[in-house]
């Protein structure tokens, strides 16, 4: 995504919701968290339960 808007990028902030009590319910929960944990180093804000 920085690539594509090169000014946007340092102001932008990606939130993920999900109802769920975590990411990606059909694989196991080592890989549901690793995702979470994946996402949050890349900056996402992961916001479970909403």
């Amino acid at each position: 995504m920085a690539h594509e808007f090169p000014t946007i990028a340092e102001h932008a902030h990606v939130t993920l919701i999900e109802a769920g009590p975590r990411l990606l319910p059909s694989f196991s929960e080592r890989s549901s968290e690793r995702a979470k944990q994946s996402l949050s180093k890349l900056g996402v804000e992961v916001v479970l339960d909403s």
